[in-house]
């Protein structure tokens, strides 16, 4: 699921979203996406070919996976911190090493927001 998500380019620079339905940010890091432990393809087909959770501001629940629901659907589980399960295909030692390189940079345009929201 997490191939082809739109929220992907935060997630590789480790850029959280506190609330839901924000078009900016990684709902990974806070809101308990299952989208890099995940097989499926929500974010190629899309849904009614329209939308899927993470386009529309929900996190990705892993629902295609057999032993669906493994967590809580709204919580990132972690240890001091860091995400409790690695993304697949990624050694703890290669996350951590990243993500302390990823958090030093700061990126202008994820600063700003995608959309102006009314208040």
């Amino acid at each position: 699921v997490h191939t082809g998500c739109t929220r992907n380019e935060y997630f590789e620079w480790k850029i959280d979203t506190k609330n839901f339905g924000l078009k900016e940010g990684c709902l990974f890091y806070e809101q308990g996406c299952q989208g890099p432990y995940t097989r499926g393809s929500c974010n190629k087909i899309l849904w009614n070919d329209v939308s899927s959770k993470t386009r529309a501001g929900t996190p990705c629940f892993g629902c295609t996976e057999p032993h669906f629901p493994q967590t809580s659907l709204f919580t990132t589980q972690t240890n001091m911190g860091i995400p409790a399960k690695m993304p697949l295909g990624i050694p703890r030692r290669a996350y951590l090493t990243f993500t302390g390189v990823v958090k030093s940079f700061k990126i202008k345009r994820f600063s700003e927001k995608l959309l102006e929201y009314d208040k």
